[in-house]
């Protein structure tokens, strides 16, 4: 979907959007693999897990599980031993409501060329929001280093920009669904 995902609610979107994750109803994991132009120079691997907890409550001689949030942990890695880039993230994602739900996420960034003799190592987190307000229509948005994290060197200040997404999905038909999105950093 060309990184379209910030108003969708399945795993890989939740990385975009961390609010995705409060729909997710079941554990589940998601492998990636990737190489662009057949070069393992430019390789892409990423692993996504999910977990939703439940809290059960009783009532009228029966017990129902209801979600009370969903944890997310992820983790990429680009590049090869001469110039990488890795990502770790872990988020939480709650629904607040039957149409609203947000999360926030802790993201690690590292990068590193060993040619050059440098690496950076930062800390940012990520905040998403999700509303629903019928089961067809779906608006997101997402802010990705809301800190304005960089990291200094003796040689070079390294920005990290700050990633504003915001998208609405709307499933036309069972099989169809569009989606529009912007981004800005």
């Amino acid at each position: 979907m060309g990184d379209c995902g910030v108003a969708l609610y399945d795993l890989h979107s939740a990385t975009l959007n961390i609010a995705a994750a409060a729909r997710i109803g079941e554990p589940q994991i998601a492998l990636a693999y990737r190489q662009d132009f057949m070069l393992s120079e430019l390789a892409y691997k990423s692993i996504t897990g999910s977990y939703t907890f439940r809290r059960h409550r009783a009532s009228g001689g029966s017990t129902s599980a209801i979600p009370y949030g969903t944890l997310l942990a992820h983790y990429t890695h680009y590049g090869n031993s001469n110039y990488q880039e890795q990502h770790a993230s872990l988020g939480y994602a709650l629904g607040v409501s039957r149409m609203i739900s947000i999360g926030i996420g802790l993201d690690y960034l590292h990068s590193g060329a060993s040619l050059a003799g440098y690496t950076h190592n930062m800390v940012t987190c990520s905040i998403g929001l999700q509303f629903y307000p019928t089961s067809e229509l779906t608006i997101g948005a997402s802010v990705f280093n809301p800190l304005f994290v960089k990291a200094n060197t003796s040689l070079v200040t390294t920005r990290v920009p700050v990633d504003f997404r915001i998208g609405v999905s709307y499933r036309i038909l069972k099989p169809l669904l569009a989606t529009i999105e912007v981004e800005k950093n």
